[in-house]
């Protein structure tokens, strides 16, 4: 379990440095490919699309076997990184795509196997290691990036994860089989699941949630190099909020238990509404930025493994389906957000990036209240 557990951690520290290099750098981007910065998002359609199939994989998950998905969900973003490495725009758009269908079953197929070999009762301390994981990616990529394209391209930094990504597929072939302790799951269940009331209200509470990961993280670079911030202080923005995160994994890991996960989800998710607020009202962006890391992922943090205790034999595909609910917010953003972010401006962005995460508390407390009554 321990080997598991390690190889899981680096697969979640590998796909969120791709994820994380991408914000800071729109700029240099942009730049590369000769198109305006705040038509950034456009490039990253495809990514944004992909998790659009991860219902797909999530279903033969839960059918065929986890571990068998998590191998080929690594191989597809490890060719998709190989071919994102090659100095060409259409190639990047091509590549992202291709490893954004693994990165999409990946953050959930992680945490669906991994309620498949720890207790519930561990299920908070082990998502919190996790979540430190994600968030050592998050601080590192910012300044990686900044020192390998200063030196070379960020091209470069492609194939590197592509050859990590091949060298982890290897290693999850030593990962045991798990099955569901039940009957297996029927497309039928399957449509009935999305009639679930508890589902749609936790959908909806995804694509609130799903909003800043655009919003803000993608427009944040974009407008502080419109404003003439430095590429420098723009990256130590990003590491600050991923310290952030950090901080955020520290608290899932170590107070989820105490405090219960659900409750956990409801306070930083509230307060990262409160925190994005402080954006448009204070120019202190490093702190800011800190306390949004904070909230926000340690709400990320939790909602995966919350949501996987709603369904025991459809846990693979409820948390897929999710992947794709954040893969549809993220196309609908990438779409949007230029146009807003040109005609409103990024205090808007940021206003209802703060409004998605009040409602997104309102939406997790009533699934959280139906769930309660049903037991």
């Amino acid at each position: 379990m321990i080997f598991t557990i390690i190889v899981l951690i680096l697969i979640q520290f590998i796909i969120t440095i791709e994820m994380s290099m991408v914000m800071p750098l729109a700029p240099i981007i942009a730049s590369s490919y000769n198109i305006n910065p705040s038509y950034i998002s456009i490039l990253n359609l495809g990514y944004a699309l992909s998790g659009f199939l991860s219902p797909f994989f999530g279903y033969k998950a839960d059918k065929f076997g986890i571990k068998k998905m998590i191998i080929l969900s690594m191989l597809l973003f490890s060719i998709g990184c190989f071919i994102t490495s090659f100095k060409n725009m259409y190639m990047y758009i091509l590549g992202r795509f291709i490893l954004g269908i693994g990165y999409f079953n990946l953050i959930s197929l992680v945490t669906t196997y991994t309620t498949k070999i720890v207790s519930e009762k561990k299920l908070g301390f082990v998502s919190g290691i996790y979540k430190i994981a994600f968030s050592l990616g998050a601080f590192f990529a910012p300044l990686l990036t900044l020192q390998v394209t200063k030196l070379y391209s960020f091209n470069l930094i492609y194939l590197f994860l592509a050859g990590i990504g091949i060298f982890i597929s290897i290693l999850t072939y030593n990962f045991k089989d798990v099955t569901n302790s039940g009957e297996l799951i029927s497309v039928e269940e399957v449509k009935s699941l999305l009639k679930d009331k508890v589902a749609i209200l936790y959908m909806l509470a995804n694509i609130s949630l799903s909003i800043p990961a655009v919003y803000f993280y993608n427009f944040t670079s974009v407008y502080l190099s419109d404003t003439g911030y430095s590429q420098a202080y723009i990256s130590n923005i990003y590491s600050y909020t991923a310290f952030g995160s950090i901080i955020g994994g520290l608290i899932i890991t170590f107070f989820s238990t105490k405090i219960g996960m659900k409750k956990l989800s409801l306070i930083s998710t509230f307060f990262a509404g409160i925190s994005l607020l402080a954006f448009i009202t204070t120019k202190q962006w490093l702190y800011m930025g800190l306390m949004f890391g904070i909230c926000y992922d340690t709400i990320w943090g939790l909602f995966y493994p919350v949501g996987s205790t709603f369904y025991e034999n459809k846990v693979a595909t409820f948390l897929t389906i999710l992947s794709c609910v954040t893969s549809l917010t993220n196309s609908f953003s990438n779409l949007t957000g230029p146009i807003i972010y040109s005609r409103f401006g990024y205090s808007y962005l940021i206003f209802i990036c703060a409004i998605g995460m009040f409602v997104c508390t309102l939406l997790m407390k009533w699934s959280f209240t139906i769930i309660k009554r049903k037991n």
